[in-house]
């Protein structure tokens, strides 16, 4: 039956069925936008253990051939340091959402349109959460995942290799927020500070600067 019939024999239904389909019809949508109902088997035989652990063993083995290799030399050091991440006001942590792509993972308790609509009442709660996360430098508990899904490298590939896989995390809205916050706070700290990521220099030169610059708690982001 077509869309346009459905929406025609609605209108003699009672109004209780017709809340009903659109209940339903929501819910549908909500689904499908989060993700929660795709396919992400694909045609390989491979299992989700077995991609975890050949993943597993990528790292581990760069961690084993970097082990060895000394620090870099720190030619220059910088006079200021980052202590502290600035709290954001409502109306920057408003600005971020609503410049943020419309994009949302099966992980979001909601979808991103639905919080982008709702913005002005949810803001004062999601602006504690953005300067809770800056101010004890760590996420919360439930924004430290991601769904990862391997895909194909390129198309074409066999798929019976794993090493033709490349692992693809998709992340919650929330932490995409925090982590805009926190590159919106560094930049504003090495635009004012000389020896960072400025226009025409190098980015071989700032590095070690940078990283001498910044406290050691920032890693966690």
């Amino acid at each position: 039956m077509a869309y346009a019939d459905i929406l025609r024999d609605s209108l003699a239904w009672p109004s209780d069925a017709v809340w009903t389909f659109n209940t339903a019809a929501m819910a549908l949508t909500v689904v499908a936008i989060l993700g929660r109902n795709r396919d992400v088997t694909g045609s390989t035989s491979h299992t989700t253990e077995r991609f975890a652990e050949f993943f597993k063993k990528k790292i581990d083995d760069i961690r084993s051939a970097t082990a060895g290799i000394p620090p870099p030399e720190v030619c220059s050091r910088a006079m200021s340091s980052l202590a502290a991440f600035q709290p954001f006001a409502e109306a920057d942590v408003r600005r971020i959402i609503m410049s943020s792509p419309i994009k949302s993972c099966s992980l979001d308790p909601v979808p991103t349109f639905l919080l982008r609509e709702f913005v002005d009442l949810l803001l004062p709660d999601v602006t504690r959460m953005v300067n809770a996360s800056l101010e004890e430098g760590r996420l919360p508990i439930s924004q430290r995942h991601a769904i990862v899904t391997p895909l194909l490298k390129k198309p074409g590939l066999d798929t019976a290799d794993m090493s033709n896989y490349r692992p693809v995390s998709n992340l919650g809205f929330m932490s995409k927020v925090v982590e805009r916050a926190v590159a919106i706070r560094l930049n504003d700290y090495l635009t004012r500070n000389s020896g960072g990521a400025t226009l025409w220099q190098s980015s071989a030169n700032a590095l070690p600067v940078c990283s001498y610059a910044l406290p050691v708690a920032l890693p966690v982001f």
